[in-house]
């Protein structure tokens, strides 16, 4: 039998959201330029996409790292494969990968990128897992070496990590309930986006 599948959240919705964050970091650095990072390969799509839609100066390198080795947990000893290709010196860093496990390769990164001479280091993940827990965030903070990591709710996140100065909470509850409602009633999540739409269908059944 063949799977069946179903669309969630359509193309448009999601450009319309990476333009948003385009539009808030293209005014938040009004006047500066921001060079973007990738760690291969997780946030590869996400990052040109966002690169595209920022209207301010803005470059783009990619660096491939593995502390992992045959096993699945970090090793805690990275290993750069693909180095960037550009200096990073003096410039604004945002680091773009997909998750945070224990953080061991993000920090080894982000030390790595300080220790070229990067100015400021940003690190936005989507899952921030935080597996060997936050003395050693708080270490690189205190330290200088990050200045702020962003990751969704998409995940638990501890009391703890929401006290902390440097972290960055992105809700992502509302789209969790838009789905669930979806599911819920058999109908498209682009409909349930549009503010307009539930509008004049909410208008129409006071008229009937």
């Amino acid at each position: 039998m063949a799977e069946t599948i179903r669309e969630l959240i359509s193309e448009q919705d999601v450009d319309k959201r990476i333009e948003e964050l385009g539009q808030q970091i293209s005014r938040d650095y009004a006047g500066k330029s921001i060079h973007l990072i990738c760690i291969l390969k997780g946030g590869a799509f996400f990052m040109c996409e966002l690169a595209k839609r920022i209207t301010l100066p803005v470059s783009i390198d990619f660096m491939y790292v593995s502390s992992y080795g045959d096993a699945t947990s970090s090793s805690g000893n990275i290993k750069i494969k693909k180095d960037l290709d550009e200096s990073v010196e003096g410039k604004d860093v945002l680091i773009i990968d997909d998750m945070i496990s224990s953080g061991e390769s993000m920090l080894d990164v982000a030390k790595e990128l300080k220790r070229r001479k990067a100015r400021k280091v940003f690190v936005c993940v989507t899952f921030g897992l935080f597996t060997n827990g936050l003395v050693k965030f708080d270490e690189y903070y205190a330290n200088g070496i990050i200045d702020r990591i962003l990751t969704t709710n998409l995940v638990y996140q501890s009391p703890e990590l929401l006290s902390r100065p440097y972290y960055i909470n992105v809700d992502m509850s509302k789209y969790i309930a838009l789905i669930i409602d979806n599911l819920n009633h058999d109908d498209s999540l682009s409909e349930l986006l549009d503010p307009a739409k539930r509008i004049h269908k909410l208008v129409d059944a006071y008229r009937k």
